[in-house]
């Protein structure tokens, strides 16, 4: 639910609305009208302000300027010089739009509202916090978009805005696609003898005479009333008969909920400034910057929250990682200290004769005994080894010997064993790794053979701690 105040600043009054908004309807809560310098006590600590001020002067006016001028400063200085003998002030504060371009003239026309801007500023001054202004804008373009808002211009073609408040006539016209083309705010003098306001009717028929007169491409179909216009049904009446166009009142009861017969033509200006575009609306540079202001140090405190947000995740990340890590070393080391409490101890003397069986195996399985036997496996194949033996010294040799015996019926036998084992020898010993020593023994037939392996250099064995 959005609320908001729409307020409406007079030059000795202000009138103020409190609305909210629901699901698209306007629902005014409260209505105020209160003294202009207690203003600023009442609207202290409220927030969103839609304002509507009341100028004296203002300029409504078309431009032509050279289409080379482009740079928004730039237009801006030219409109000021073009338009500054206008009003008493050459302080202005300007609003614009594009109506044409003329390319072969290379000129552009504008549409340029203008507006002194000390005027102005000193009655928006009793808004305290010019940053929760939304809006700000003056009477006729509060006026222009309530019109646009109440009546949907079906027939595609011009209409008159009328409303009266007190002695002010304010007069709109509006072309078929509801760009504003002519504006008049008059003071009229109304006699309290004068029951059919003859005065308000003269203006405005006068009015409508120049409008139509003046934009004759334009047919207007239909003349809209609101104010205190609507509250005489004889002045309505004389309207329409002058005009000689259909007459309607401005009545927004379709959107907007909470006031009854009469009462919303009290707070037409109220009201429209709820509906104000942006490209109709005064806004002083103070308030741009304040916007500006308030989105940096908005963007800095959002940079600061993510930059502590992160820096705050990635803190309770190492500190998981921590206590993570801390719970792992409390389970290794409760399991070490139940594992040291179930596990024997043995005294030194069984520990030192552990460590030197230990070590003599290592100093055998280093020397891959059962490697060199492996090499005879062609020999072994022939007869099985009567013996094999080998040892390792804490020299640089090693000693291995290997010896085959098999006794034979014939000595054709034994030589053609002998032939076969002798063959076979040398294939393993191609690289003289090993001595082949003879001892067969022709008179008992009996085949003798011993190898031994020539001496090596053992390899340096890698030192190793003793362990405790």
């Amino acid at each position: 639910m959005k609320k908001f105040y729409s307020i409406n600043i007079h030059d000795d009054f202000t009138n103020i609305l409190k609305i909210e908004q629901k699901k698209g309807i306007l629902h005014i809560v409260e209505d105020h009208f209160i003294d202009f310098h207690e203003t600023t006590e009442f609207l202290k600590n409220k927030k969103n302000f839609y304002i509507i001020i009341n100028v004296e002067e203002a300029i409504d006016d078309i431009a032509t300027v050279p289409s080379i001028i482009k740079k928004d400063a730039v237009l801006k200085s030219y409109l000021i010089s073009k338009f500054k003998d206008t009003l008493t002030t050459k302080h202005l504060l300007l609003n614009y739009r594009e109506i044409s371009e003329d390319t072969k003239e290379e000129k552009t026309t504008y549409k340029v509202d203008a507006i002194a801007y000390k005027d102005y500023v000193e009655k928006l001054d009793i808004i305290e916090n010019w940053l929760e202004i939304k809006s700000a804008t003056i009477n006729k373009f509060a006026l222009l978009n309530l019109t646009r808002e109440c009546y949907k211009n079906v027939s595609k073609s011009g209409y008159i805005s009328i409303h009266s408040h007190k002695n002010i006539l304010t007069v709109l016209a509006i072309d078929e696609d509801n760009n504003l083309i002519f504006e008049r705010t008059s003071t009229v003098s109304i006699n309290p003898q004068d029951l059919l306001n003859n005065s308000i009717i003269d203006e405005t028929n006068q009015t409508i005479a120049y409008i139509t007169q003046q934009f004759r491409h334009i047919k207007f179909t239909q003349l809209l009333m609101s104010g205190s216009l609507t509250l005489d049904d004889i002045l309505a009446e004389q309207l329409m008969l002058s005009a000689n166009m259909p007459v309607a009142v401005l009545y927004p009861n379709t959107f907007i909920k909470g006031l009854i017969d009469e009462e919303p033509q009290h707070y037409i200006a109220a009201l429209g400034g709820c509906f104000v575009d942006k490209k109709e609306q005064f806004l002083p540079p103070k308030i741009f910057s304040l916007r500006s202001y308030h989105k940096f140090i908005l963007g800095i405190s959002l940079f600061s929250a993510l930059l502590f947000f992160l820096t705050t995740l990635n803190t309770f990340d190492k500190y998981s990682d921590y206590s993570d890590a801390l719970d792992q070393y409390e389970s290794i080391k409760t399991k070490l200290l139940r594992t040291v409490k179930n596990t024997d101890t043995y005294p030194l003397p069984e520990l030192q004769k552990s460590w030197e069986h230990l070590e003599n195996a290592e100093k055998f399985l280093s020397a891959h005994p059962e490697d060199i036997i492996i090499k005879f496996k062609p020999l072994i194949d022939l007869t099985k080894q009567k013996m094999y033996s080998f040892k390792s010294q804490e020299t640089t040799s090693t000693i291995f010997q290997l010896e085959f015996s098999k006794k034979f019926q014939t000595l054709g036998e034994l030589h053609n064993f002998e032939k076969i084992f002798l063959k076979e020898f040398h294939t393993i010993n191609a690289k003289k790794e090993f001595l082949y020593s003879d001892k067969t023994n022709y008179s008992t037939m009996t085949f003798s053979v011993t190898i031994t392996q020539a001496e090596t250099k053992k390899p340096q064995q890698n030192t190793r701690r003793r362990r405790r």
